[in-house]
């Protein structure tokens, strides 16, 4: 397989489990911790399999990038990218000034079931020389079916609109599984972030929502619900 060039034999394993029949993933991911082909800490999605339709390419700020679900195999994918973010973006992004991007941080951010937890990412280069420009994702609160949304952009590709654009397939992706909105935290200084929020809720009729606390934002919007509704009716 073509795609498997140049990858490491973790991420060979990873990649061939996703792509085997659901019935047999636990029992090859099994193999492949005894095997000591990957972390223990793995597991397999309960969610559906690898959505392959909602990868496709695009131009956007003159750049052309695949946008595409994140996938466990890209572990070291996220860590070069974290690592390649500037102090401010990390810090906007986790709220903490991290140095070290261990396998747990980045296990997590590609560790998803493509419902109760999302992720997009945007690369560049071939598939054999990938790496990530950006990233969306989204965890779901099940008991208020509201998912809280975060989204990162590499420094030198920045206001061009890639964040807008991974917003726009988030909610698209949203809208398909029934989600009623988004929320999200974040530090009262990331303008971007507040941007991608009013732009969506603007397109999407619906009234933004907020409260501060301590240089913190918490911002929802719920899909089509605007807040001058029950006054109109």
């Amino acid at each position: 397989m073509a795609y498997l060039h140049g990858k490491t034999l973790r991420e060979r394993a990873l990649a061939l489990i996703a792509i085997a029949h659901p019935r047999f993933r636990e029992e090859l991911m099994a193999k492949a911790k005894e095997y000591k082909y990957v972390f223990q800490d793995y597991v397999v999605p309960s969610g559906t399999a690898y959505p392959v339709e909602i990868e496709h390419e695009r131009e956007i700020g003159g750049i052309k990038i695949f946008v595409r679900p994140v996938k466990a195999s890209d572990e070291r994918l996220m860590q070069e990218y974290l690592y390649n973010l500037s102090e401010r973006s990390i810090y906007l992004r986790f709220f903490q000034r991290l140095k070290a991007f261990p396998h747990e941080l980045a296990h997590e951010m590609v560790n998803v079931d493509y419902n109760d937890k999302m992720g997009i990412i945007a690369t560049t280069g071939t598939a054999d020389a990938e790496r990530i420009v950006g990233a969306a994702h989204w965890i779901l609160d099940v008991n208020q079916n509201m998912a809280e949304a975060a989204f990162s952009v590499a420094d030198p590709l920045q206001h061009r609109g890639i964040g807008m654009y991974l917003g726009h397939l988030l909610v698209r992706l949203a809208k398909e599984r029934g989600i009623r909105g988004f929320t999200a935290s974040t530090l009262s200084e990331n303008i971007p972030m507040r941007r991608i929020f009013e732009h969506l809720a603007a397109e999407n009729d619906s009234s933004l929502h907020a409260t501060y606390d301590d240089g913190v934002l918490s911002i929802w919007f719920s899909f089509g619900e605007r807040a001058d509704q029950g006054a109109a009716e």
